[in-house]
């Protein structure tokens, strides 16, 4: 993972938890978040940001042989994405109010949604611009269940700049309750999973 990624990972991060999601709005304490694809470069940041920043309850799904590295990251649950009941284990861990699907297709996706099925107020991001239309919904969960979908780089190319600044505050916050400044922060978010930075 070269730095370029890791800026664009943390901008997708940012935009997501705060312009979607909408975190520092919605988040109260106790509440849990879903990472699908905890494993992903996307997903890694993802687990951290909503530990360290927000102080989640962080549910991630990937392979077996990432669960314990993810939860050094901070997951509190990892939960083998492959696993026919991966669905039922989420929800056995408790209601999700929040989750970003980082692998996004509608596979996963549909899962994301079953996996927030019993809570009253959810909302759903993904990378690819996948909407309700693009999985089978419940007609009872409509107006309860609200979609978006973040695709960082568009944003940059739109030139909006309410991404820039809201990376520029999350790097600014990262920075602050992490010691030794923004590289020291960027490698403490990237170093068990890169060895080195180009």
């Amino acid at each position: 993972m070269k730095v370029q990624q890791v800026s664009l990972g943390l901008c997708t991060v940012a935009q997501s938890f705060s312009h979607y999601l909408k975190l520092g709005k919605r988040a109260q304490s106790g509440d849990s978040i879903l990472i699908g694809g905890g494993a992903t470069a996307t997903g890694v940041l993802a687990i951290q940001v909503a530990k360290l920043v927000y102080n989640l309850n962080v549910i991630a799904t990937a392979s077996p042989r990432n669960h314990e590295y993810l939860k050094e990251l901070g997951a509190d649950y990892v939960i083998d994405y492959n696993d026919a009941d991966v669905v039922n284990k989420i929800k056995a861990i408790g209601k999700v109010k929040f989750a970003l699907d980082t692998v996004s297709d509608a596979r996963t996706y549909q899962k994301v949604y079953d996996a927030t099925e019993g809570t009253s107020e959810v909302y759903l991001d993904n990378l690819l611009n996948l909407t309700a239309d693009s999985i089978k919904t419940d007609p009872k969960r409509e107006g309860t269940v609200k979609f978006g979908q973040t695709l960082a780089y568009l944003s940059l190319s739109r030139r909006r700049i309410f991404l820039v600044r809201r990376c520029t505050k999350l790097l600014s916050f990262l920075k602050s309750t992490m010691s030794g400044g923004t590289t020291s922060c960027l490698l403490s978010l990237t170093s068990l999973s890169t060895p080195s930075l180009e």
